[in-house]
This record gives C-alpha cells, sequence and structure tokens, in this order.
C-alpha cells in the first residue's frame, strides 16, 4: 500500500506472496530494455532492415518471440513504470494528470514497482544499470547499482553541449562516452550471474534509439553534429530528413541485435540455473513519428516492439501469446514461477495528448490503428502529445 518517501504514489499491490515453501527454486530474472527497438515486420517495411536472423537465432536459444507485441505508451518514462507495475497508469496512478511538470512520480513508479515489492519478499537482489537517463541512475531501491565510469546524464549532456566549449571538440567527447558507456552495459550483463542471491537485474539500454554513435559492424561514428538524446526531437533539432533518421538506426540496430545474440548467450552460459529473461523495446522508433502531429503512419512505426521472453521450463509455456504486451510481461513471470493466478489485463496502446482543461493530459487508446487493414492515411484526432 501507501507510504514511501515524498512524492511516491500510493501503489495498491497487485498481487498477494506465495508462501517460500511453494516455489522449487527461485530463477533469476533478468528485464533487459532496448530502447526504441522496434518489431521485425515494420523494421522490414518501413527501414528495410531484415531482422529475421537475428529472430531465428532468439528461437534457435530457447526465447518465445511474440512477434505481433506493440508498447502499451510511446514513451519510455510511461512504459518502463507500467510495465515493472504490472498496470496500466491509470489504474496505478490516476493522478499523474499534472505529469508534465514533475517526474518524480514515475521514477518512484520504477523503484517501488509491484515487480519489485514482489521478489523483494524472495530476497531478490536488485541491480540497476546506468543508462544515461536520469530515471533510471538513482532508484533509492537498488542494491546494487552498474555504471559506466563515462556515463553522464542528460543534464551533464545539455551543459556540455551548451556550453562554449562545444564547438572545440566536446561533440566528439559526448558521443565517445555515450559508446563507451553502451559497450560497459553490455559488457557487464554476463557478470550478474554470478552473484549469489538471485538477482533481479533492470537493464535499460539506449540503444538503437539516436544518437546513432554505431555502424554496422560496430565501428565509432563521430558526427559532427550536436548530441541530441532525445529521439522524437532528434530530427527537429538537428535538421535531419526520416531517411537519414532510418539510414542511422538501421546501421545502429544491426550492431545492437549482434552484441545482443552474443551477451544472451554468455547470460545463458554463466548462469547455475537457467535464469527467466525478458528482452524489449520500451517503444519502437521515430523517423516519422512526432509529438505535434500524431498520424497513423506514426503510431505504426513507433508501438509495435521487440518483445521475446527466455523462460526455462521450455517455450511452449501457456502463459505467452503472440500479441502479448509488456504490462502483463511480469504477470506471466509471476504466474509461471511462484505460483500467482494473475488475470491477464486487455493489451492496449494509449497515447497521451495535451488538453486545456487544466488537467494536463488525457490518454487516447490507438489500439484500433495498429490492427492489420487500418488504412494507414486515415487521421487521428489532431491534438499535439506533451512533449516527453
Amino acid at each position: 500500500g501507501g507510504g514511501g518517501p515524498r512524492g511516491q504514489l500510493p501503489v495498491q499491490p497487485v498481487v498477494a506472496v506465495t508462501p517460500r515453501e511453494a516455489i522449487p527454486s527461485l530463477p533469476d530474472i533478468y528485464y533487459i530494455v532496448l530502447d526504441g527497438h522496434g518489431r521485425q515486420d515494420v523494421l522490414q517495411e518501413l527501414y528495410a532492415y531484415d531482422s529475421s536472423g537475428f529472430i531465428r537465432e532468439l528461437e534457435a536459444m530457447g526465447f518465445y518471440v511474440a512477434r505481433e507485441s506493440t508498447s502499451n505508451y510511446p514513451y519510455t518514462y510511461l512504459s518502463i513504470p507500467s510495465s515493472l507495475n504490472l498496470d496500466y497508469l491509470s489504474a496505478q496512478a490516476p493522478a499523474l494528470r499534472s505529469y508534465a511538470k514533475d517526474r518524480r512520480p514515475f521514477m518512484n513508479l520504477m523503484g517501488y514497482s509491484q515487480a519489485y515489492q514482489f521478489l523483494k519478499h524472495y530476497g531478490y537482489t536488485f541491480v540497476t544499470f546506468g543508462s544515461g537517463w536520469s530515471a533510471d541512475s538513482n532508484l533509492p531501491t537498488s542494491d546494487l547499482h552498474v555504471a559506466s565510469p563515462t556515463l553522464m546524464n542528460e543534464f551533464e549532456n545539455m551543459l556540455l553541449g551548451n556550453s562554449l566549449m562545444a564547438p572545440f571538440g566536446y561533440r566528439r567527447i559526448q558521443y565517445y562516452l555515450h559508446r563507451e558507456a553502451v559497450k560497459y552495459f553490455f559488457a557487464r550483463l554476463p557478470d550478474i550471474a554470478e552473484i549469489p542471491e538471485p538477482p533481479l537485474p533492470y537493464a535499460h539500454i539506449m540503444v538503437p534509439h539516436p544518437p546513432f554513435v554505431f555502424g554496422r559492424q560496430g565501428e565509432p561514428l563521430q558526427p559532427n553534429l550536436p548530441f541530441v538524446f532525445d529521439d522524437v526531437t532528434w530530427r527537429a533539432m538537428l535538421d535531419k530528413t526520416p531517411e537519414e533518421y532510418i539510414t542511422g538506426y538501421r546501421n545502429q540496430i544491426t550492431y545492437v541485435d549482434q552484441v545482443l545474440i552474443r551477451v544472451l548467450r554468455q547470460i545463458l552460459a554463466s548462469s547455475p540455473q537457467p535464469p527467466v529473461i525478458i528482452v524489449q523495446g520500451d517503444h519502437g522508433p521515430a523517423s516519422v513519428f512526432t509529438n505535434d502531429r500524431l498520424t497513423v503512419e506514426g503510431i505504426r512505426e513507433r508501438f509495435p516492439i521487440l518483445n521475446a521472453y527466455y523462460f526455462p521450463r521450455g517455450t511452449t509455456t501457456l502463459e505467452l501469446y503472440p500479441s502479448i504486451t509488456p504490462v502483463n510481461s511480469f504477470r506471466a513471470v509471476l504466474n509461471t514461477y511462484f505460483g500467482t493466478n494473475l488475470e491477464y489485463l486487455e493489451d492496449k496502446s494509449y497515447i497521451p495528448v495535451s488538453v486545456d482543461d487544466g488537467t494536463g493530459y488525457k490518454m487516447i487508446d490507438v489500439t484500433p490503428y495498429l490492427t492489420p487493414g487500418q488504412p494507414a492515411s486515415s487521421s487521428l484526432p489532431n491534438l499535439p502529445s506533451p512533449r516527453p
């Protein structure tokens, strides 16, 4: 229930804890979020990127890939708190209507999440990784925080980018530091298997999301451009075309997918017993998706995501299905391994739009636009979405 530090929302427990004796063994549970990782069919259609080999490798390793999955929200700070709380934000946090002014409630929803509170009862070690997104970097509930020595957050990057030093090589440094932080992240993930208590690593990695710092083979890119960390405004701020976004994204995801397969193999090889692994995009890319003019085309790019599950009991588990969305991911984990009997929520996709009545925003259900057969030209209510 309620309580907790100032600014924390009272989170209603979704699920009661099962007696420890009822659970034969506690698997390590990895939650790996690849920021902006789109879904195979959309990447093929819009980006001419063929990820069928990558998907086949995941399946050959024993992953279940939900091939029709979409995100529940189009922005990280809505998407991840919802996933970790096994619920839609409207249910967990009706008071978030003024969120444009204050992000702390979302950070608290991540730190004191349902998944964390439930698994804490079983002695799980909550491991967080510094992503460069400030919401990840100071979760008060983290037992172990892994961060690259080169990591900078959005504020530090903005300061550097706006400083008088920016023209004198600081841009190069920003791109270099970001690239090193991503490499450090991937290198350290397999080490988690050595933690004696069962770990719950939450790893939010800022790729294939811009800035584009890797070529197809992982070669370093040093664009002589200001360092822009926000993917939705990346094109506008750098005056780039959708084609330039697509090229950068396609090159970066080619490398990221290769590294990910290698890292997942290392995790499986170094785990004393088979772990549970969820690998998902928190939303898709944004070559045409923008905040200020919502289109069906943009929504179809932004919501479909990679969503893959390694459940060691075999991938025939009845808990997973092709259109499962992140709001049900931890429900599937708890039902499969902890004897809970959580009902699945209806898989929906929502987008926040600004309203002028003083409440800040409302959520529009865009699920119908994501079903096959909808004409891509049909337009949405022309409402500006609050900038994430």
